[in-house]
């Protein structure tokens, strides 16, 4: 935690300057450096899909899905990352579904 962060929270929990019952650590700047570099990298993709979700339409989502994910991958390579480090990559797929009712 930065101290900017520490005094906003000193403020927020009104603290005293008397109050010696926590301190922030001296070293926060390089461990939020440090956090900063070993944080992952996310880059979302999305499209407005209005079809079924039926057996007849499994292999149009699958495409999309696909095509979402090599989206992502071209953002990623765009930025700098290699194509070799795609093993390492990981994908989530969100499929927010409507029910009729």
């Amino acid at each position: 935690m930065g101290a900017r962060r520490w005094c906003d929270l000193r403020r927020a929990w009104e603290v005293t300057s008397h109050c010696h019952a926590a301190h922030p650590c001296r070293h926060s700047g390089l461990l939020s450096a440090l956090g900063l570099a070993l944080a992952d990298v996310v880059h979302e993709a999305q499209e407005p899909c209005s079809l079924l979700y039926a057996p007849e339409t499994f292999v149009q989502l699958d495409q999309r899905l696909s095509r979402l994910e090599e989206q992502c991958v071209d953002a990623l390579q765009a930025q700098g990352f290699q194509a070799g480090a795609r093993p390492r990559t990981a994908f989530s797929l969100h499929v927010p579904c409507q029910h009729p009712g």
